[in-house]
């Protein structure tokens, strides 16, 4: 679920290297990387088990982070505590 989710990852990145061009190129380089593996291991994942379904749980990921993220964007006291509260939480029940 994390890898896919790489495209989220590399804006961010790119927000917080905004004056560095050839950082920001690799990081959406990498990015597109991390999509692919994050697809491939999806797809093994439903070989190992095929009534789990990879689309089905990424969807439920990302309802997750964009709910997660609203909680805490609303309540913390500032953008470090916002990332901290915000990388502390499960993301068991969105993959399984």
């Amino acid at each position: 679920m994390v890898e896919r989710n790489g495209t989220d990852y590399a804006i961010y990145l790119n927000r917080v290297f905004g004056d560095d061009p050839d950082f920001r190129q690799a990081a959406d380089h990498w990015a597109q990387e991390e999509v692919q593996h994050g697809d491939a291991l999806g797809r093994w994942a439903m070989l190992a088990d095929p009534a789990w379904d990879y689309q089905a749980a990424f969807s439920r990921y990302r309802a997750g982070i964009a709910e997660t993220s609203h909680r805490y964007r609303h309540r913390a006291s500032s953008p470090v505590r916002f990332a901290q509260e915000r990388c502390s939480g499960d993301i068991q029940p969105c993959v399984s």
